[in-house]
């Protein structure tokens, strides 16, 4: 008897969150799951829908991972009486010969569990464009890169076909992988056959136990994963940009009391995270669509209509989109205060305690980067370069105060823009 047991490692970039069930805690809206130290846990199951899909598109996932559930059908499954068993409607069933053990979670930079941060975001209504009303929620994610080992157990050898196409999978991490979350890589893949049958290989198997058996590896290489950037861009801020955390902090200055707000950073650096580029994105074309071919081109709904050319690349309450945008940390940023006072619509003056300050970032570099989930045509591509231009242009700005004329940024680069075709029906339908 042969069994194999794999090592899988796996880096997490910043952002990531398994979530976890609602605390209750005030705070926070969307916490994420922990282990019984309260540190960031992935659970086993949390990666297993991933690597199933992954060996689904080369047809070998029930080979490895066991048959998928019948249909719902209101049949009760038999119990496992042996290696195969047998549904009441004929399908023979087979038990998962890959076993997901457990997962151990480290900083990147240092063996220690990864720091946590609560960040804030703003729905934003369609129709008015602008921040939706009691829409403000608050997530827990992990604030720092992360390194996930994964340890598995497969019953029986494992052929060299099969652990290089376990060395081709491209795992996720949790949720909102459309807006700046999940992004990951597999690093590593190491694997140990141990033959129960041999009295020196079954004497160390004994003699070990968790993490002591997945000594002695052989280490698999792993590929290039395909490229899959739609869009890459570099930017340097023309005018103040400031993103909110969504709280605030009050100090005094010169005897008087001032509220302050504070801008997102990650890491002590201003971070333009996934889920603006993805709001500002979904916006701007859907004005680009509805405006070349009418309204029912693009919808307004909040949650989406789920039928529309936007839904299908952006995602609806029923789908999720096909584009991830990923976070963006801005370089060489300086960073600095700017205050200012409320003005009294009757008397034209300042409006007494109404002094408030914000951080502001007056000078920086960012890189957009926008992949693909699934395939997108070169019609949905020349759309979001149109956006790009018109951020270029200043049309559009990121960040608060963009109808002030805060938050424009330019192309350091706008051979980009070559691309660029007119959007006719043609290139959208």
């Amino acid at each position: 008897m042969i069994i194999t047991v794999i090592l899988g490692v796996i880096e997490a970039d910043a952002g990531w969150s398994v979530g976890a069930p609602e605390t209750g805690l005030a705070a926070v809206d969307r916490d994420l799951l922990v282990d019984r130290d309260g540190h960031p846990w992935v659970p086993p199951s949390a990666l297993a829908g991933s690597l199933r899909a992954h060996l689904a598109e080369h047809a070998a996932d029930e080979d490895l991972m066991g048959s998928r559930p019948p249909d719902p059908s209101g049949d009760e499954l038999p119990e496992r009486s042996g290696e195969i068993s047998e549904h009441p409607g004929g399908k023979r069933l087979k038990p998962s010969r890959l076993w997901l053990l457990g997962t151990r979670i480290r900083d990147r930079g240092r063996d220690a569990a990864p720091s946590t941060e609560v960040v804030a975001a703003t729905a934003i209504d369609p129709r008015r464009r602008a921040a939706l009303p009691t829409s403000l929620r608050h997530t827990r994610q992990v604030g720092r890169d992360s390194r996930i080992e994964l340890y598995l157990q497969h019953d029986g050898p494992l052929a060299d076909t099969d652990l290089q196409l376990l060395a081709t999978w491209r795992p996720s991490i949790g949720r909102d992988r459309t807006r700046g979350g999940g992004s990951a890589r597999l690093t590593r893949l190491a694997h140990r056959a141990y033959d129960l049958d041999d009295a020196g290989q079954l004497l160390a198997w004994l003699r070990s136990t968790g993490v002591d058996r997945f000594t002695g590896l052989t280490d698999i290489t792993i590929p290039e994963p395909p490229d899959t950037m739609v869009l890459s861009a570099d930017f340097e801020i023309v005018d103040p940009l400031h993103l909110g955390t969504g709280s605030d902090r009050t100090k005094a200055e010169n005897g008087r009391k001032s509220t302050q707000a504070i801008s997102r950073t990650r890491g002590g650096r201003p971070l333009i995270p996934g889920s603006t580029w993805k709001g500002l994105f979904r916006a701007r074309t859907g004005y680009i669509l509805r405006s070349r071919f009418g309204d029912a081109a693009a919808c307004t709904q909040q949650t989406g209509c789920g039928q529309c050319r936007l839904c299908d690349l952006f995602g609806s309450a029923g789908r999720r989109g096909r584009l991830a945008f990923r976070d963006s940390a801005l370089s060489k940023a300086h960073t600095t205060s700017r205050t200012q006072a409320a003005i009294d619509r009757v008397t034209g003056g300042a409006r007494d305690k109404l002094l408030f300050t914000r951080q502001i970032v007056a000078a920086g570099r960012l890189t957009l980067l926008i992949q693909a989930l699934e395939p997108v045509a070169s019609w949905e591509r020349n759309l979001l370069l149109h956006v790009v231009r018109d951020l270029h242009d200043g049309l559009i700005g990121i960040g608060g105060g963009a109808q002030r004329g805060d938050g424009t940024i330019r192309l350091s680069d706008q051979s980009l823009l070559a691309d660029l075709q007119p959007v006719t029906e043609e290139t959208s339908s």
